[in-house]
């Protein structure tokens, strides 16, 4: 069994927490948009589930009104945590081929 905890976490302090500076995002402002989480918490006080949903109401705080006018979205995401404890590989994701886009992202975002 879990416990089911309900979360808003402000936009700026997510930011904060990566030590991104919001200055460095292309103009944007993050007002006072929150985060909004769904954690399920386990007898261990284990986090088993993490669930997020960002909508266009979410988007146009963050971007400003104008640029999201008309358009209507909704976007969920679940992430469910288990075999806690149990033995894992980890690879160097260079050795797969992976690549960092965060620079190009900021690039397109006009930072």
């Amino acid at each position: 069994p879990t416990t089911h905890h309900l979360a808003e976490i402000p936009l700026a302090d997510v930011l904060d927490a990566q030590g991104i500076d919001a200055a460095d995002l292309g103009g944007f402002s993050v007002g006072g948009a929150v985060l909004p989480l769904d954690v399920h918490v386990d007898a261990e006080s284990r986090i088993r589930r993490i669930g997020v949903t960002i909508d266009s109401d979410l988007i146009a705080e963050f971007v400003g009104e104008s640029e999201v006018a008309g358009v209507t979205f909704r976007v969920s995401s679940i992430i469910d945590l288990y075999d806690f404890g149990a033995e894992i590989d980890i690879v160097d994701g260079s050795e797969l081929g992976a690549v960092d886009v965060t620079d190009a992202f900021l690039a397109l975002a006009g930072s």
